[in-house]
């Protein structure tokens, strides 16, 4: 649709991703500030990674391209432009807040990215806890205070092998339910981290993703990188306009979508035009209009030989290996059983 009002120019963007969060987790018992941020937001309830491993799924999400496919294909990985070196043509302060593991599978593939840090100009590459990685967040804001920032914040809780944290679940507990603590870790650092945006940044643009889910035997694995069902492929997405006046939401979207959709929306958001070579839809005239629905679409993933297709209600999954595919109905069978 055309959309000619107003957009989110010049506005600050907080990029905030937390490793191996499943979609159901997004509950106000576990993770009560996302929860409510969520509700307050846009929320994209059926929203998928393009591989269900970090490196490649923060590899799509900052460039708007599947890039393990295009790797498939003989693609550089060092070819795609990103999200902070196109920002910084429009005058953004870019900074990047991760854990190397970011880069762990296919590190050598992916070495022109990690050498590079995405294009961010300022970068801090180490293993934090969530509190003090907030912490270095706030205090580069304090220090540096930038006209506008883009920043990207990871938290790599709650990856197994989910610790205990003081309050939560200790050692002795199952691993689910250390699970949800890292998760429930996580959301008290995000809701120090918003307290000090709405006071610090007024009318930020926060974005909040996961990079993959997470499996606890569901069909038969643990951990994540190995399946494309659900609990491994869906995770939370949505958008939160800080501003008094917010262009965006409340608003909650059923349509399937994929963190390969998120870099042309923010640029579209921004009213940077999307480069053509992103093959992500921007969803930003949808959301600015506040369309009760986004336009259906077939939403890929992959993982090895293993591909699939989410489109409307259905999801089919094949594998190339041994010529077998299933096909599931996402409303009578939601556990893809």
């Amino acid at each position: 649709p055309t959309y000619r009002g107003p957009r989110l120019t010049g506005r600050d963007v907080f990029l905030i991703t937390v490793d191996a969060f499943r979609h159901d987790k997004l509950s106000p018992n576990i993770a009560p500030t996302m929860h409510r941020l969520a509700a307050q937001g846009v929320q994209f309830s059926r929203a998928y990674t393009q591989v269900p491993h970090t490196s490649f799924a923060v590899a799509t999400l900052l460039t708007g391209k599947p890039v393990y496919a295009l790797m498939q294909l003989g693609h550089d990985a060092g070819s795609h432009k990103t999200l902070p070196l196109i920002l910084r043509n429009y005058r953004y302060k870019t900074a990047a807040f991760y854990p190397p593991s970011v880069f762990f599978v296919e590190r050598d593939r992916l070495q022109a990215l990690e050498d590079s840090a995405y294009g961010f100009e300022y970068v801090k590459v180490e293993y934090l806890s969530g509190e003090r990685r907030t912490q270095q967040v706030i205090d580069f804001l304090d220090a540096e205070r930038p006209e506008r920032v883009f920043a990207w914040i990871h938290y790599l809780e709650p990856h197994e092998p989910y610790d205990p944290h003081p309050g939560g679940p200790d050692r002795s507990r199952p691993d689910t339910e250390r699970y949800d603590g890292e998760v429930r870790y996580v959301d008290q650092q995000i809701a120090r981290l918003t307290e000090y945006l709405l006071r610090t940044r007024p009318g930020a643009l926060l974005l909040f993703a996961a990079d993959h889910g997470e499996e606890f035997g569901e069909h038969g694995g643990r951990y994540h990188g190995t399946t494309l069902y659900d609990e491994q492929a869906r995770v939370p997405l949505f958008l939160f306009d800080t501003s008094s006046q917010p262009l965006l939401g409340p608003q909650s979207y059923p349509q399937p979508v994929g963190l390969i959709d998120v870099a042309p929306t923010l640029l579209g958001l921004l009213d940077v035009e999307p480069p053509l070579q992103m093959r992500g839809q921007n969803l930003a005239p949808w959301l600015l209009l506040r369309r009760e629905t986004l336009p259906q679409r077939a939403i890929w993933s992959e993982i090895g030989k293993r591909k699939r297709i989410v489109c409307g209600d259905h999801k089919l999954i094949c594998a190339r290996g041994d010529d077998s595919c299933q096909v599931f109905d996402l409303v009578r069978d939601p556990q893809e059983q």
